[in-house]
């Protein structure tokens, strides 16, 4: 790898594809011996399209003189792959933005003078041209890099004070033991993963509203904004299961104990086949 040819390939103003192509070619030539003779396949691969696409861009590349490709063959005339000779002296291109177009008219450069026939087009990226933008520098990499690392550890509110219980209250009016809920909620383990914890404590609300009833709404029933709902009924806290969740409808109940008696008889056919296999000689 050149990183003079790289840097050379990166300064052409192309589109994706071919300067893509371009830096690939780069990337595969020597300083030391000129070789640059990677196979189409190859480029393609590392380019990312089809073989067809890069032997068009290729060719394009060459007719803009910023290569060369000489055909090579083996020692029984079989083809192998190409050479290519990057026009590393070549200045910046700019296709169909300077110099004179394909009907050989005038055209304007991107300062806005108008380039003769035949001149070279001017480029933006021409020695002598102020562009406005200052090369990266060591320090201002590094005052990038301080400032996102800022970002990264701007910590969100995370403070419970009574503001945020008399909202939470005022959205969830289900939950009467709120501050419990609240309490609970900052002392699972889960709330160490959170930075947010206003956030962190209004999800475990919000939860815990939709278990026993709408979160909001008017006296408790119907949907935020909406007088009208089908009722809902609070279940206290001293009637939940141990997990806070709900106790099984009556239909569940019915479910889990027929459940539990069919597994019963199977676990008694099972021991009772087992006792027959063991009286057995």
């Amino acid at each position: 790898m050149s990183m003079a040819a790289m840097a050379w390939a990166m300064r052409q103003e192309l589109s994706a594809i071919p300067k893509m192509i371009l830096i690939t070619l780069a990337d595969h030539y020597n300083d030391e011996t000129g070789q640059c003779n990677p196979s189409v396949k190859r480029i393609s691969i590392i380019a990312g399209v089809v073989q067809r696409t890069v032997e068009h861009h290729i060719e394009t590349l060459q007719n803009s003189k910023l290569l060369t490709v000489t055909e090579r063959r083996r020692d029984d005339g079989s083809r192998t792959s190409n050479q290519y000779d990057l026009n590393l002296g070549s200045k910046p291109n700019s296709p169909g933005g300077a110099g004179v177009n394909a009907l050989g008219s005038n055209v304007k450069s991107p300062g806005g003078a108008v380039d003769a026939p035949g001149d070279e087009p001017a480029s933006p990226l021409e020695p002598g041209r102020e562009l406005g933008i200052e090369e990266p520098t060591k320090e201002s990499f590094t005052a990038v890099q301080d400032s996102l690392v800022r970002k990264n550890n701007h910590k969100k509110t995370t403070e419970i004070d009574q503001t945020f219980r008399d909202a939470m209250r005022e959205r969830f009016p289900s939950l009467s033991d709120l501050d419990e809920r609240i309490e609970e909620a900052l002392a699972h383990k889960a709330a160490a993963n959170y930075t947010d914890l206003q956030a962190y404590v209004r999800g475990w609300l919000r939860r815990d509203a939709k278990n026993i009833g709408p979160p909001h709404g008017p006296n408790g029933t119907g949907q935020a904004g909406s007088p009208e709902g089908p009722p809902y009924v609070v279940i206290p806290k001293e009637q939940r299961l141990p997990d806070g969740s709900l106790p099984p409808s009556p239909a569940d109940a019915r479910r889990i104990a027929e459940f539990k008696r069919d597994a019963e008889e199977l676990q008694a056919r099972r021991d009772a086949a087992a006792a027959r296999r063991e009286q057995v000689p």
